[in-house]
């Protein structure tokens, strides 16, 4: 299913001319060829229910008050392990639990995402490794509960 800018403002809650900033600087591309408009010249943009639950996320991060470019950078991380995941996959979701965390390290910050396999491994608890025990944990974000508060709007 595509979806139209407008159709994501609804379902997201996010202004319309946002949504065009966060496409214009490529925080959150279109994974859906354009449209040709059916009035005037040009294209309408489309994006797939991935890219809704993808704009709900950064929704989310920035009203916890998480700048664009740390979210970019998150975001650069989790396309580095799309070859393997879409974790914004509404298919992937709907079934799984997938918890996002970003944490302040002696390093900078560290993101990464624990999946259902570790989660049941560990009896739903979340383990960390010996080299996060020591950060500063950020936000945690279950991206299968985003998506299940979207599901209801997207078609």
């Amino acid at each position: 299913m595509c979806y139209k800018t407008k159709e994501i403002a609804n379902i997201t809650g996010i202004n319309l001319r946002t949504l065009q900033f966060y496409t214009e600087i490529n925080l959150v591309p279109s994974d859906v060829e354009d449209f040709p408009r059916t009035k005037g010249r040009g294209k309408s943009r489309r994006y797939s229910g991935a890219n809704v639950i993808e704009f709900s996320f950064v929704r989310t991060l920035t009203e916890r008050g998480f700048s664009i470019n740390l979210i970019n950078k998150v975001l650069q991380r989790i396309r580095l392990d799309l070859k393997y995941k879409n974790y914004f996959s509404p298919d992937l979701l709907e079934n799984n639990a997938y918890i996002f965390v970003i944490a302040e390290t002696k390093s900078g910050h560290e993101s990464y995402v624990v999946g259902p396999e570790s989660l049941k491994r560990n009896n739903g608890l979340l383990i960390l490794n010996d080299g996060l025990k020591e950060s500063k944990f950020l936000t945690i974000v279950n991206l299968q509960s985003l998506y299940l508060q979207l599901k209801k709007n997207l078609k």
